[in-house]
């Protein structure tokens, strides 16, 4: 029986038992784990400590990069691209380069998308081809930066940091082209830098290179200005300074037109060009000047074809406008004296002149119309003389004779007015002592009142008429060739009333008088020539003032 209980017992304090035990080493283990003491009465008695024991978990290992960034290892793929692109913004390319290597070699061994190992690929060369500019550009090489940051934006076209580096390494080369002169080149890295950053401050850096080269090639290259101009509007349709290069472009392609049509003597289309040349540039010099030439020019066509018609007055006025441009013209110089003598009004019959000057040596009288001057022939410094002329002197045939001179001096006409010499009279005056006196000199002048002419020349058949004005004889053809060989001698017609006779006329010619000069023609007497065969004709003519 009792063994029976004990068993019993047994059986029911196994379970009880078995489960005191796992308490107690459960226990234990806790304690050991967290430094707390064992329970007491269960097991050995803890042993007394003065300070429980802390254990700590081990840190997760990690690397250093060259600039002091710690690169944690055995992270996420994701977690090295992310911080590599940081530090790539940063421009801390190195570290960069650190964790896109950690984060392709955690690819490596993991399971990880292909997406992000291509990007981690693509982005650890792009830390390499930083890494190559940035040492390029520390060495002054910017051509071998932008060649990195090209193939940089090749692969990413708006890789922020390749754009914001890039373009100021396309500036350096633009202005060492531009040191050396070579503005197509420079031009060519700007538009590289507006077409990989089209933003205003590129594009203003580019339009100055291009206005700048316009500029320098106006006047030696118009075609490539003028391709730069276009080009800078074609950026800035406004810009003021492209307009005004084109509008002088095209001014110096009016001009270059004007002085084509002037060397043809097409004289109004000239002056035109050069106007329209000027409605595009008015401060232009060259079109001011030939604007005023070609219209002075133009003046003295119209003033030929006045001349040729007989039209004197019309002729004199548009040569005096052609000669305020034309100063140096001798032809136009010497069509104006010419016209002077044929326009000239009708003087006086006659006249006196009155000179006082005190002189010690030998002077010249010089006179011409109303002109008086007198130079010492010895080289003394002219002295201005007192004059008093009754009228001016005719510039036409007159005589000259000295009426009264001073005893202190002698005095002598050393050429009479002529047709020669422009009508000019020389009075030579030479003093008796050179003690400086005052000297007086009187003459008297008198128009021709007849005198004569012989006009020859050959001549062919048919008719023409000589216009005998003054000292001028003009032929004009009526049928036939012009006289050739001609020669005149003659006392030049006088600027009154005249009546002129045909003498003689030898050779097989007929002549005759058609027109008496009067104030209506400027004096001018009309002979008709006429001869059926080829002759050497001779004219002989007589004058008489009536």
């Amino acid at each position: 029986m009792k063994q029976v209980i004990m068993t019993r017992v047994c059986a029911v304090l196994r379970p009880i038992a078995w489960g005191l035990g796992l308490i107690y080493f459960g226990w234990v283990a806790v304690g050991a784990v967290a430094g707390q003491e064992r329970p007491r009465g269960l097991g050995r008695t803890a042993e007394p400590t003065s300070r429980p024991t802390v254990r700590r978990p081990p840190k997760p290992a990690t690397v250093k990069t060259p600039t002091g960034v710690i690169v944690p290892l055995g992270k996420p793929p994701q977690f090295y691209l992310d911080k590599g692109r940081e530090l790539l913004g940063k421009e801390d390319f190195i570290s960069a380069k650190f964790f896109f290597d950690e984060g392709r070699k955690r690819a490596g061994a993991v399971t990880t998308p292909p997406s992000l190992v291509e990007g981690l690929r693509l982005a650890q060369e792009q830390a390499l081809l930083f890494l190559a500019a940035a040492e390029a550009e520390r060495l002054g090489r910017p051509a071998e930066a932008v060649s990195q940051y090209i193939q940089i934006l090749k692969q990413d076209p708006v890789q922020p940091l390749a754009l914001r580096r890039v373009i100021p390494q396309l500036n350096l080369q633009a202005e060492e082209a531009k040191k050396q002169g070579d503005w197509q080149t420079a031009i060519l890295y700007l538009e590289q830098a507006l077409t990989l950053a089209p933003v205003e401050s590129v594009q203003s850096d580019l339009i100055a290179a291009l206005l700048a080269y316009g500029e320098k090639n106006s006047t030696t290259d118009p075609t490539i200005a003028r391709t730069a101009f276009t080009r800078v509007l074609a950026l800035h349709p406004d810009n003021p300074q492209a307009l005004a290069g084109q509008r002088r472009l095209k001014a110096a392609d009016l001009i270059l037109k004007a002085e084509e049509l002037a060397t043809a003597q097409r004289f109004p289309e000239a002056e035109a060009a050069f106007s329209q040349a000027l409605a595009l540039a008015p401060e232009n010099a060259v079109a001011q000047r030939g604007k005023l030439r070609a219209g002075a020019e133009n003046q003295r066509t119209q003033g030929n074809m006045a001349y040729e018609n007989r039209e004197f007055q019309r002729a004199q006025a548009l040569y005096v406008n052609a000669a305020t441009i034309l100063t140096d013209d001798v032809q136009l110089k010497d069509r104006l004296e010419e016209l002077a003598l044929r326009l000239a009004p009708s003087p006086k019959p006659n006249g006196t002149l009155r000179l006082l000057l005190r002189a010690g040596s030998p002077f010249r009288i010089r006179i011409r119309g109303d002109e008086v001057v007198t130079q010492f022939t010895t080289g003394e410094k002219s002295v201005t003389p007192t004059v008093d002329v009754s009228s001016p002197f005719p510039l036409q045939p007159f005589a000259v004779k000295i009426t009264k001179v001073s005893t202190n001096a002698r005095a002598q006409i050393s050429a009479q007015p002529n047709l020669a010499n422009n009508f000019t009279t020389d009075i030579m005056v030479e003093p008796k002592t050179k003690a400086g006196e005052d000297i007086r000199v009187e003459v008297a002048w008198a128009i021709q009142t007849k005198g004569r002419a012989r006009w020859q020349g050959q001549v062919k058949p048919g008719k023409f008429n000589l216009f005998w004005q003054g000292g001028f004889f003009d032929v004009r053809a009526l049928t036939g060739p012009v006289p050739e060989a001609v020669t005149v001698t003659q006392d030049a017609l006088p600027r009154q009333k005249t009546e002129v006779k045909i003498k003689s006329a030898n050779g097989k010619v007929r002549a005759r008088v058609i027109n008496q000069g009067s104030a209506v023609d400027f004096y001018t007497t009309i002979i008709e020539v006429e001869t059926i065969e080829a002759t050497q004709a001779v004219l002989d003519l007589d004058w008489v003032v009536r």
